[in-house]
């Protein structure tokens, strides 16, 4: 049972920190591979190739889970991540140029069932019976994944006991629920996570989040009650935008500025600094 291997990991996160939400990163990550006879094994984007040139590689594509350590709860050292699944999650291959109607309709209908998202849910709901296991029934697991993930898949229904906390498009159409009185579901009115950015009459807030080992000032916007009427349909959102962060690359150079950041989450409860604080640790599984 490989997912027995990880169950380890858990059982010390429990032991660390018997409270809280737990959160768990998830990405996809690939394997490169020679052998052209390797089932699960296609042609990929290398992700590391120039902007400028798009390279190829022969590899297997994998989900990736990682439990995500907040050690700066407990002292001045930065999270850490550590691995608690690998599922080996190909593409469905087409049937080709001489594949029937009947070929080409069950692919379509494999591609929707099997496709990254779906495969990540199912392990997500694995993940979720191996926390009730431990007696972790009563905590909240946080999912914190990048924009392939921000879709319908995760958005349109809701997990057991999950939440999730992605990064979504500057460009994604959002709105407000229609008013009471109105027979809508939706506010005819849309709007953008860019333009709730740029929009001054949203005060910025400001708050402190360990990233780089100390403290730092981040700004944000936070905007509840969101709906997404494409990815997420009537389930409100939580829109939280992040001001971009300006850095030096050395103490006389000019001052240079990221990029903001856009992000959705069904999560209503927690604060936003723990939001923030776990997206910043996300990027330990990098």
């Amino acid at each position: 049972n490989p997912a027995a291997r990880f169950r380890p990991v858990l059982e010390h996160f429990v032991e660390l920190f018997p409270s809280g939400p737990i959160p768990i990163a998830v990405d996809d990550t690939k394997g490169h591979k020679v052998g052209k006879k390797i089932r699960s094994a296609f042609w990929q984007r290398d992700p590391l190739s120039p902007p400028f040139h798009t390279n190829l590689i022969w590899a297997q594509r994998f989900l990736h889970f990682s439990l995500i350590f907040p050690l700066h709860r407990k002292g001045s050292a930065s999270a850490r991540s550590i691995p608690i699944r690998f599922r080996d999650a190909p593409v469905v291959k087409k049937p080709g140029i001489r594949g029937t109607d009947a070929q080409w309709e069950e692919w379509r209908r494999r591609s929707r069932e099997q496709n990254l998202s779906t495969q990540a849910r199912t392990t997500a709901l694995e993940i979720r019976r191996e926390l009730d296991e431990l007696g972790q029934a009563h905590r909240l697991a946080l999912l914190v994944a990048d924009g392939s993930f921000c879709n319908r898949a995760f958005f349109r229904e809701a997990l057991d006991r999950t939440h999730i906390l992605a990064r979504t498009r500057k460009d994604a159409r959002l709105c407000l629920p229609a008013a009471e009185n109105s027979r809508r579901t939706y506010d005819p009115n849309l709007f953008t996570p860019e333009s709730v950015r740029k929009n001054d009459t949203i005060p910025w807030q400001q708050t402190k989040i360990f990233f780089g080992g100390k403290k730092r000032n981040i700004r944000f916007k936070n905007v509840d009650n969101v709906l997404w009427r494409r990815g997420a349909g009537p389930r409100p959102l939580r829109l939280i935008v992040v001001a971009p962060v300006p850095y030096k690359l050395s103490p006389n150079a000019r001052v240079n500025y990221r990029q903001p950041a856009y992000l959705l989450t069904d999560d209503p409860d927690s604060s936003p600094t723990s939001l923030l604080q776990s997206y910043f640790d996300r990027w330990q599984i990098e």
